[in-house]
């Protein structure tokens, strides 16, 4: 069957009342859920599977699909208020668009988010629709080697994002990846640095970590003000307007290219099993900084940042489905729940799906395309209602963030520890940002260490210590020229401004 015929087959699953209402109330409470503070897309599609037992197949696929694309969003909305990151991939969103809600243009950076999260996910859907069987045999070639490389690449994005003083920025990113490295040893199970803790002998769980880098920091510096925003009354309560908004999203779709890298980036990444929408935005923000003009401006309000960051995040939606339907692979812990609803509907995955039930996978595909596109009205909404929490005291709102988020660090893993964490690594934050340290190469660290660990390790067990095996797939001769424009690109940039100058 062409790929015409199959999304005609899968736009007859859409065109039905229930199933359009089915899609809008879960896109509604996907960016309720993205909104809390650690209730992750995997949270919010796990919750609602109860809900998606008594449906049909095509309606829960539609359900479970729409709360997905909804909760990719909603992280952005409380990291752009609050500096709060709803989802632990949002963290990116918050570098630049807390600085511009600071400066009372909260409704403009929304409707950044809202434009690029709604692209996002169309060009995933889109490329997931005409290449979800190649790409998939792609994802396959991604052995432990390649994905070392893919590490290493984020590790290079670190020396473009680090600011001036990249001394600081490199000690920062050693800090993360050592921070990473607590946990037990993956392959022995020897303890290595938890400090007899059981809570970190497993993981270094991502949402406390980042909940209290982001928000302790933030809430001290709120105490400091009667308000959220440094603008005069007046001016706050036009936050949340639909002409800010509207402002914000012209201003986005004037950087299609932008839009378009990010989202491919998001995409490829997605697809790569055991990667994720974390490494996809950091890795996203870092090739944003790298082809800047202005790259010291990200961090302060910089709108590339929030596209780069948004775009990517939301493109790892239509990215992940390709290895999950192709292959029967989980490309996240999102998707294993996905797929966990096909199963439940006696549905077995693996590479037969896309053969024996074309018109479902071709249907959910077309349903994250149609999300996409509504993210942006209900976005609107949503944010107008929302985003006039900004116009409540200090006073009041940082006592009920600080317990929301102490509930979101509780809510991933069910220990009191977590709370805990979060306190101590919110006062590292503080520490971090009073001396100057970035945060971007820590959280970088944090993400990518343990992957950069695992990689390794087996890639040269593999190779039985022969290191030529990072260099023997055309995917890894590619990555390390990625790799040297990485490196090569700034200095080219220096060199041309200062010719020029």
């Amino acid at each position: 069957m062409e790929i015409g015929e199959l999304v005609l087959h899968g736009m007859n699953v859409l065109l039905d009342l229930d199933t359009l209402l089915v899609l809008l109330a879960g896109l509604i409470l996907g960016i309720i859920a993205g909104s809390l503070p650690g209730f992750t897309s995997g949270n919010a599609c796990a919750v609602m599977l109860p809900i998606s037992i008594s449906m049909s197949t095509n309606l829960a696929i539609v359900f479970i699909g729409a709360v997905y694309a909804g909760a990719q969003y909603g992280g952005s909305v409380p990291a752009i208020l609050f500096k709060v990151p709803g989802t632990a991939q949002a963290a990116a969103t918050a570098l630049d668009g807390y600085p511009l809600a600071k400066q009372g243009k909260a409704d403009f950076a929304l409707g950044v988010s809202m434009l690029a999260s709604s692209v996002g996910t169309m060009i995933s859907a889109i490329l997931a629709i005409f290449i979800i069987i190649p790409m998939a045999r792609i994802a396959l070639g991604f052995g432990p080697a390649e994905m070392f490389l893919l590490a290493l690449m984020g590790v290079s994005i670190i020396s473009n994002v680090v600011g001036k003083d990249s001394k600081k920025g490199l000690l920062v990113g050693a800090l993360g990846f050592l921070v990473a490295a607590m946990p037990a040893d993956p392959f022995y199970g020897l303890p290595r640095m938890n400090f007899g803790i059981l809570e970190l002998y497993d993981q270094m769980p991502l949402i406390p970590v980042l909940i209290g880098l982001f928000a302790i920091p933030t809430f001290l510096s709120l105490s400091k003000s009667k308000y959220i925003v440094e603008v005069s009354r007046e001016e706050a309560k036009q936050v949340g307007s639909f002409s800010g908004m509207i402002s914000g999203m012209k201003a986005a779709i004037k950087r299609p290219f932008n839009i378009l890298i990010a989202s491919l980036i998001g995409t490829i990444i997605g697809a790569i099993p055991g990667t994720g929408a974390g490494i996809a935005t950091f890795v996203s923000y870092g090739q944003a900084v790298a082809l800047s003009k202005d790259p010291e401006s990200f961090g302060k309000g910089n709108i590339d940042g929030i596209i780069a960051a948004e775009a990517a995040n939301n493109g790892v939606t239509g990215g992940a489905m390709i290895p999950s339907f192709a292959l029967g692979i989980p490309g996240s812990g999102t998707t294993a729940v996905m797929l966990s609803v096909i199963t439940i509907q006696g549905i077995i995955p693996g590479p037969h799906v896309v053969r024996d039930y074309s018109t479902m996978i071709y249907g959910f595909l077309i349903t994250l395309f149609v999300a996409g596109l509504l993210i942006i009205p209900v976005g609107m909404i949503y944010n107008s209602i929302f985003s006039k929490i900004t116009i409540v005291k200090s006073s009041t709102l940082i006592p009920v963030l600080i317990v929301l988020c102490l509930l979101g660090a509780f809510g991933q893993r069910q220990f009191i520890f977590d709370m805990y964490l979060l306190l101590i690594f919110g006062l590292l934050g503080v520490f971090l940002e009073t001396y100057g340290f970035p945060l971007i190469p820590f959280v970088f660290g944090i993400f990518l260490g343990p992957v950069a660990e695992r990689s390794f390790v087996q890639a040269i067990s593999i190779s039985r210590n022969d290191p030529s095996i990072f260099f023997q797939s055309t995917i890894c001769k590619i990555m390390w020229i990625v790799i040297f424009l990485l490196f090569i690109t700034p200095i080219l940039i220096k060199y041309f401004k200062k010719i020029k100058a």
